[in-house]
């Protein structure tokens, strides 16, 4: 008989809903006011808030009209920096003008943006959509928009969601090499973290412990990782009755000790509490 493998940490029983039903929602991001938004699949933009009991609900804000919505990140004025890859192009959207402008445009594939402390934004374009093609790439996009620079790296293999690291190295999911890649964006020298077998990486989100959450959809996982323990599972449904293909995973609320699970098959945003304290929210300044 074969050893049974390392429980999860956690159960699927552990898991919230804090909004649903959503049309496949596949990012997720926290704005200054607390606020978790998430884009559907035919271009929605979906608002979640919490009441004083701590319970949830959700209203969709906004149709963009752009087709599949990606990876959201926010700025210190709370406008949200949407990927939207059917219009090779990152959208603007301000809550409170309702304004929705084209930020950057002439990217492939755009994923997952992460801004940088200046006020960049580090852009996952993920290239083909030929997955054996392996021609992905990083962009930076200069704080206020303009024309994004290609960083000068090897090809990815289909980059999908980014993380800082606490060395300042950014960490890319590359989600059909299957691995974990760390990049010094200074030098640009890559190093594997992490080698995962029969698993397709796709959010990432750090904590101030030096650990890696690692969202895979396929199989319905949620990996950590950590330089000094190495890949443990957190997380796992293997019914896909609840967890189902897991994409953008970010830490939220004051506390940093939870996270929001979007999941691009599913029809709701979920959370879990963890052990774990988030890394600090970047909500930098940008023109």
């Amino acid at each position: 008989m074969s050893p049974m493998p390392e429980a999860p940490l956690l159960t699927v029983g552990s898991l919230r809903v804090l909004g649903e039903p959503l049309d496949h929602v596949e990012g997720v991001a926290e704005t200054p006011d607390r606020a978790l938004w998430a884009g559907g699949e035919a271009g929605q933009l979906y608002r979640f808030e919490a009441d004083v009991s701590g319970s949830w609900s959700f209203e969709q804000v906004a149709d963009t009209q752009a087709g599949m919505l990606l990876g959201l990140a926010s700025d210190e004025s709370g406008r949200l920096y949407i990927c939207a890859p059917e219009q090779n192009a990152i959208l603007r959207f301000d809550p409170e003008s309702s304004e929705l402008v084209t930020y950057a445009e002439g990217i492939r594939t755009p994923n997952v943006g992460l801004f940088e402390a200046s006020g960049d934004l580090i852009v996952s374009d993920s290239g083909s959509l030929d997955l054996e093609q392996g021609d992905g790439a990083i962009v930076r996009i200069p704080a206020g928009g303009g024309t994004p620079e290609i960083l000068e790296l090897p090809p990815l293999h289909f980059p999908n969601g980014l993380a800082f690291l606490g060395d300042g190295r950014l960490a890319v999911a590359e989600s059909f090499a299957p691995r974990i890649t760390a990049i010094d964006l200074a030098s640009g020298a890559l190093e594997t973290l992490v080698e995962l077998d029969h698993a397709i990486p796709d959010g990432l989100a750090s904590d101030a412990e030096g650990g890696l959450l690692i969202s895979c959809f396929q199989p319905n996982v949620i990996y950590r990782h950590h330089p000094e323990t190495g890949l443990r599972t957190v997380i796992e449904d293997w019914t896909g009755q609840k967890l189902l293909s897991p994409t953008n995973v970010a830490y939220i609320g004051e506390a940093r000790r939870t996270i929001a699970i979007a999941g691009l098959l599913g029809w709701s945003l979920l959370a879990l509490d963890v052990p774990w304290t988030g890394s600090p929210l970047l909500l930098p300044r940008v023109p």
